[in-house]
């Protein structure tokens, strides 16, 4: 049944009282949907959707007791054909990531005007995921800078660091790490720290994989082993 068909119901869960308020208000003056609630954190939301299945739910991330994608993830569970829209002030890609993979179908900013939250509520009744343009925009635009701030780490490495991050692809010791280099092991284990450090791994397999992610050799050679 399309939108122009049914008159939704909504829910909307978040823990500042005037944000939500005021997000509820705008839905109700509309007059496009049957029934608009209000709740103020996660557990609330799952006994307001037991008293009543919501369509539609607008879920805050960052809330006392119980995380939105938390809350989310067991509405799903016993409503699994309910509509989850995130809501949120924060744009960081892992709170995204979390919300989504809670089984979110939509990601919003609180920023966004009324009219990108009615033409969401229509898009994901419809079947489809949808995004905010200006949040996919900083999205984008923070995932193009943390690969900038990679080549330019890449960039700045010195030979030495170049072969460590190869031979770690090989299973070798830090003893035939340093033969291969012609470095001390200590020397060698101190540059191992320094890298790690310089890309946020940890260990030689995640320096391996830092290895192919700046084409020092292959990833399948990684996996079978027949990195040179």
């Amino acid at each position: 049944m399309s939108l122009s068909e049914k008159k939704l119901s909504l829910l909307v869960v978040d823990d500042h009282k005037m944000v939500a308020g005021a997000i509820a208000s705008n839905f109700d003056n509309s007059n496009l949907y049957k029934k608009v609630s209000v709740v103020y954190n996660g557990n609330a939301a799952i006994d307001s959707m037991k008293e009543y299945q919501y369509d539609i739910v607008f879920m805050d991330y960052s809330m006392p007791g119980m995380r939105g994608d938390d809350a989310s993830r067991k509405i799903l569970e016993q409503f699994p054909d309910t509509k989850i829209i995130a809501l949120s002030m924060f744009n960081d890609q892992h709170i995204v990531n979390d919300m989504m993979e809670a089984g979110c179908v939509s990601y919003l900013l609180k920023e966004s005007p009324l009219l990108v939250l009615n033409e969401t509520i229509k898009r994901v009744w419809a079947g489809e995921k949808y995004f905010d343009a200006n949040l996919t925009a900083k999205i984008f635009s923070k995932e193009a800078k943390e690969e900038n701030d990679f080549w330019e780490k890449v960039k700045g490495l010195i030979d030495d660091e170049k072969n460590i991050l190869i031979l770690c692809t090989q299973s070798k010791t830090n003893e035939e790490i340093g033969i291969e280099i012609n470095k001390g092991k200590r020397t060698v284990e101190g540059l191992i720290v320094k890298l790690e450090h310089l890309f946020g791994v940890k260990g030689k397999t995640g320096l391996a994989f830092v290895a192919a992610q700046a084409g020092l050799v292959q990833l399948r050679d990684i996996v079978f082993g027949r990195a040179k």
